[in-house]
C-alpha cells in the first residue's frame, strides 16, 4: 500500500534515543537512490494516523527531512501495514528488529527493556522477576538472557546516575561487564577489611565512578580513582589495594585454555625437583588459573551478593590460649585445609579452595602468634601459586615451618606455548615457594 508521508509519524516509545551514527550514509543513500524499501507501519487504536510498526523510524525522519527540503519523491512512500496487538509487542517488535541490526546503544536498549518490563508487568498483574522477564520475552518472540537482563538493570540502577554522558557517548556490554567486576571486588574488599558501612561505601564508590564521567571514558582511571578511596578509607596502600582489586575481578574472567607444557626448562624444573626431595612422575599438562580450575565459578552477573554479615567476613580473631585464627570465605566461612586440593562429587574444587583462588580470603587483623602467622603464609603461598597455574603444588603443614609445602616439581617444557620469559618466572617463583617452605613432602 502506497501512504501519503505526512500520515506516518514516528514510534513515540522508540527505544532509539541516542543519534543513530548511520544517519548520514543512509540519508545520502536515500537521496541519491531514492527509497527502494518498505515501511512497516500500524495504527493504534483511538488514533487516525499511522506509526511505524518495528523499526525504520531512522529512515522516516530521513524522508520527512529530505521531503521538507522540496524532494517531490518522497509525498509518498510504500508501506506494509501490521494489524496493532499491543503497546507491548510494538515495543518488544522495535527492540527485536534493533537486536538484529545490532546498531542500538546499550543504554538506549537498557531503556527500552525497562519500559517494556513495565508495560509487561501492567499486563499481567504482577512484578516479573529477571528470569520471569526473559521467559515472558521469549514468548514473544525477543530471547534475551537473564544475565543480560541483570547487566541492564546494574546499568540503569548503578552507573546511569553517575556516569550518563559516558553510557550515552558508546559505553557498551564489555565496559559494564568490567565495571561490575571492579564494583563487586571493590565490596567485597570493603568487608573484608571489617567495614560494616556499606551504604558508605556505595557512596564513595559512586562518587569515585562520578569523577571520571566524560565523553572518552577510560576503565584505567575509573579503577585508579576506586583504589585511591578505598586505599585512604581501609588505611591500606593503593598497591595493596590495586593487587586484591585485579584478584578479585579475575575470578569472573573468561576461561583460558589449558596450556601444553614444553621441554626447554626441563632441565631447570628437574634440577628443581631433586633439589627438594621431590619423587614421582612428572604431569604431562598444567591448568592455566582461569581454565579448569575455575570450572564452578559462577559468572558474575548471576552470582548473589554475599548475604553475610560483616562480621562474618572476617578472620576469627587469635583466642587466648594461642590457638590459630582460621581462615574464612565470604563464600563458604572458615576454611578446612583438608578439604583443599580435593574434589566434589561432580569433580569440582571444593568452594574454600576456589575462595582462595579467587583472592577471597582476607584476615582483619594481621596475626602475631606463630599459628596464625603459618596459617596466613599458606594462604597467600596457595593464592600466589593459583595465578600462576600450580596451586595444586601448595598444601597446608600444621605446626612445621612456614605453615605449607610444595609437594611436587614443576611440570617440565612450558616454554613453546608461555614463552621463555614466562617459564622462567613460573621456575623462579617455584624455586622460591620451596625455599620459603623448608621442605616438600
Amino acid at each position: 500500500m502506497t501512504v501519503p508521508l505526512d500520515q506516518i509519524q514516528p514510534y513515540d516509545r522508540n527505544p532509539r534515543q541516542q543519534p543513530n551514527r548511520a544517519y548520514a550514509l543512509i540519508k545520502a543513500s536515500i537521496e541519491a537512490r531514492g527509497f527502494r524499501g518498505v515501511l512497516p507501519i500500524t495504527r493504534r487504536p483511538g488514533e487516525t494516523h499511522y506509526r511505524i510498526a518495528e523499526g525504520g523510524n531512522t529512515t522516516l525522519v530521513i524522508l520527512k527531512a529530505l521531503h521538507q527540503a522540496g524532494d517531490p519523491r518522497f509525498s509518498t512512500v510504500p508501506c506494509r501495514f501490521e494489524p496493532w496487538v499491543s503497546e507491548t509487542e510494538t515495543l518488544i517488535a522495535h527492540l527485536v528488529e534493533n537486536d538484529a541490526r545490532d546498531d542500538l546503544a546499550f543504554i538506549d536498549k537498557a531503556q527500552a527493556l525497562r519500559e517494556a518490563r513495565h508495560l509487561l508487568e501492567a499486563e499481567l498483574g504482577t512484578a516479573l522477576s529477571q528470569r520471569a522477564l526473559a521467559n515472558a520475552l521469549t514468548k514473544r518472540g525477543y530471547r534475551l538472557d537473564h544475565s543480560a537482563i541483570a547487566r541492564m538493570d546494574y546499568t540503569l540502577d548503578v552507573l546511569l546516575p553517575v556516569i550518563p554522558q559516558a553510557l550515552r557517548a558508546g559505553l557498551g556490554m564489555p565496559q559494564v561487564r568490567r565495571l561490575r567486576r571492579l564494583h563487586n571486588a571493590a565490596k567485597s574488599l570493603w568487608r573484608a577489611h571489617g567495614s560494616a558501612h556499606e551504604k558508605r561505601f556505595e557512596r564513595l564508590f559512586a562518587e569515585a565512578l562520578a569523577r571520571t564521567d566524560q565523553p572518552e571514558w577510560d576503565f584505567e582511571q575509573t579503577q585508579r580513582e576506586v583504589e585511591a578511596v578505598l586505599a585512604y578509607h581501609l588505611g591500606r596502600d593503593e598497591r595493596f589495594i590495586r593487587t586484591e582489586l585485579n584478584a578479585g575481578r579475575s575470578r569472573h574472567e573468561p576461561p583460558q585454555r589449558e596450556v601444553v607444557a614444553t621441554a626447554s626448562v626441563s632441565g631447570a624444573v628437574d634440577a628443581a625437583g631433586t633439589a627438594a626431595g621431590t619423587r614421582g612422575a612428572l604431569p604431562s599438562r598444567i591448568p592455566t588459573p582461569a581454565s579448569s580450575d575455575r570450572r564452578d565459578a559462577p559468572d558474575e552477573d548471576e552470582m548473589n551478593e554475599p548475604t553475610e554479615t560483616p562480621d562474618a567476613l572476617k578472620a576469627s580473631p587469635s583466642q587466648g590460649d594461642g590457638s590459630a585464627t582460621t581462615p574464612r570465605s565470604p563464600l563458604t566461612g572458615p576454611v578446612d585445609p583438608k578439604s583443599i586440593g580435593t574434589r566434589d562429587s561432580g569433580g569440582r574444587r571444593h568452594r574454600a579452595e576456589v575462595a582462595i583462588s579467587e583472592g577471597l580470603l582476607e584476615q582483619h587483623a594481621a596475626p602475631t602468634d606463630l599459628k596464625s602467622l603459618r596459617a596466613r603464609a599458606w594462604v597467600l603461598a596457595t593464592r600466589l601459586a593459583e595465578r600462576h597455574g600450580m596451586g595444586s603444588l601448595i598444601k597446608p603443614l600444621s605446626g612445621e615451618g612456614y605453615g605449607y609445602l610444595v609437594t611436587d616439581v614443576l611440570t617440565a617444557n612450558r616454554e613453546s606455548e608461555k614463552g621463555a620469559q614466562t617459564a622462567l618466572r613460573d621456575a623462579t617463583l617455584w624455586w622460591h615457594l620451596v625455599a620459603c617452605c623448608e621442605g616438600s613432602s
